[in-house]
This record gives structure tokens, sequence and C-alpha cells, in this order.
């Protein structure tokens, strides 16, 4: 980390800023990096998978800052590797990437039924989730106007 907060980082903050790329993101399945990432580095997102979804929501301090510094966010694996994509989640589901823990499966079961009271599926209910917050639209500062001219879905999301 320390190597490409020092090194890669700017040196693609360099190549944006001369027209070269377009932007400068970061991703994968931990916070705490990319915590770092958001707070040392001049990036214009950033991707955290599996983390902003329905049963996992560790990902909040991150949109938080990302909020805070005008960094926008890919929430990625939105199914959690598998456990949210049933209507109805089954016993041998995944949940990152392994069999899911029982607490898991539960909670998915009763998300499955939170979300057909409120006429969707799980699916779609796990899709929408994390398009409510405002730092999810992904696009370069070049790109800036279309934030504005695409908003996030409206109405409140069931769960």
């Amino acid at each position: 980390m320390d190597v490409a907060l020092a090194h890669a980082l700017p040196a693609l903050t360099a190549l944006r800023d001369q027209g070269v790329i377009g932007a400068v993101g970061v991703g994968m399945n931990t916070v705490a990096p990319l915590l770092r990432v958001v707070a040392e580095a001049d990036v214009d997102a950033v991707m955290v998978a599996g983390r902003w979804t329905l049963l996992d929501r560790t990902a909040r301090p991150l949109l938080d800052a990302c909020a805070g510094r005008g960094v926008a966010v890919v929430a990625a694996a939105p199914f959690n590797s598998g456990l949210l994509s049933r209507t109805c989640p089954t016993s041998d589901a995944t949940f990152d990437y392994g069999p899911a823990p029982e607490p898991a499966l539960r909670r998915a079961r009763l998300l499955a039924e939170v979300s057909a009271r409120h006429g969707t599926a799980l699916p779609h209910a796990a899709l929408r989730f994390p398009l409510r917050d405002p730092v999810w639209p992904a696009w370069s500062r070049a790109s800036a106007p279309r934030r504005r001219s695409c908003p996030p879905p409206a109405g409140p999301s069931p769960i």
C-alpha cells in the first residue's frame, strides 16, 4: 500500500491531469485500505466489493469519506457472492466465496420475506440497495455534469 500511495497513484494522477487517462480509481473488498487511499491520494473513484450490500454494510465509513472528498463509489458484488442472488436463499448458498454461515442465511431469508411483502424480489432489492446512496455513480471528473443529470433512482428502497 505504501508503494502504491507513494508512486503508483501519483503517477496515475499525473497522467489524469495531463489528459492521458480519464480517471484514477482503486478497488478491493476490504474497507480499511480504501479509506487510506481516499484520505491520502487524489482518486476519482473507488470500487468496494461485497461491503455495501443488504447483508454487509461495513463500507459506511468509506462512503462517508468518499462523499466528503467527492470520490465516486462503485459497490460491486451486491449479491455477496451468491447469497442474495435468489428469490429464496437456499442452504447451499455462498457468502463471501464460501458456504453461507447460518446467521447470514437466516438474515437473507428474512430480507427475502421483507422484499416479497414490498412487491419485489431479493435480488432486485440487493441490486437497488447500493444505488440509494448519493456517492454511487463512478464517473471521472470530466463527466461531472452527467452526475447531475443522472440521479439515483427515485423512491425509497423497501429495505
